[in-house]
């Protein structure tokens, strides 16, 4: 598995664990199920939008070993039954936002949020949205490298 591979799921269920009693449904891009239609609870779909890996320099510009430096966006797209209207949208963003800001030790680079749109197929609304991190992943013993999103 690459490093990056788990972010969008230990996202998901950190982000889960923490909103899920708000009737929020949470899941990675591209599940397995079906998503209702019409959707009928909000829907939060995390993915990785791009990442790149390189080695950690120290101030002088010289290789750290053992470290390489890692930054990732990840997408983080809420999906809306229309009855819920626009506002609720930027509502969770801000939630999941407030979250990842001020319970985490995550270096965020940037965070936003897009134009919301209606998506005929599921009769719902769209609001995609991101956020950039920036990590340092370490070699363990065994030469595996740790995962950089330790929630």
């Amino acid at each position: 598995m690459y490093i990056t591979d788990s972010l969008p799921n230990t996202l998901r269920t950190w982000l889960t664990m923490h909103l899920s009693s708000k009737g929020y449904v949470f899941m990675t891009e591209f599940p397995n199920m079906y998503k209702q239609v019409p959707l009928r609870v909000p829907t939060i779909v995390i993915g990785v939008k791009s990442s790149e890996i390189k080695q950690k320099k120290d101030e002088n510009g010289e290789n750290v070993p053992g470290v390489k430096e890692m930054t990732a966006a990840l997408d983080i797209t809420i999906h809306m039954p229309v009855r819920q209207g626009g506002m609720t949208c930027h509502k969770i963003f801000s939630e999941i936002a407030d979250l990842l800001l001020f319970n985490t030790n995550l270096d965020i680079v940037e965070i936003g949020s897009g134009k919301i749109k209606y998506m005929r197929i599921t009769e719902s609304l769209r609001m995609p949205g991101f956020v950039k991190i920036k990590a340092d992943i370490t070699a363990d013993p065994e030469k595996e490298y740790t995962s950089p999103l330790l929630l």
